[in-house]
């Protein structure tokens, strides 16, 4: 898998934030596929696409990125994955990191520091393939 890009699901309703993210992922080099709501993002996973990691905000049209990662997980599909969101309560980061998600970024938020977070929860994945 060394040549193969990694691939990012961005799950986010709100075009700037998409465009930003994406511009700065690709430029990183990711491969990254985006969907507007959480209903597209379960979508895509539950038909067999495979995703490195899955980026999802958290207040969607249709499913929110909770919900999303919730059934997920709840059927064992459950990609890696980081909550992107607004939403900055101590009950609503819990509840994220409890569903599953590895990492919690609250907006606004550094792009370095996003970036960092993103290769961390990576090569956090990475290791545990390599050391399972």
């Amino acid at each position: 898998m060394a040549n193969a890009k990694t691939r990012i699901l961005l799950a986010e309703d709100t075009e700037t934030v998409v465009k930003i993210l994406k511009v700065l992922l690709e430029k990183n080099g990711y491969d990254v596929v985006h969907v507007p709501n959480g209903l597209d993002a379960y979508a895509l996973i539950s038909k067999g696409e495979h995703f490195d990691l899955l980026l999802t905000d958290v207040l969607m049209p249709g499913m929110s990125g909770f919900e999303l990662i919730e059934k997920l997980h709840s059927e064992q599909k459950l990609p890696p994955s980081i909550i992107l969101t607004a939403k900055q309560r101590d009950e609503d980061v819990l509840r994220g990191l409890n569903c599953g998600a590895l990492d919690y970024i609250t907006k606004p938020f550094s792009p370095n520091v996003f970036l960092a977070r993103v290769k961390t929860a990576l090569s956090r994945v990475q290791q545990n393939v390599s050391n399972g």
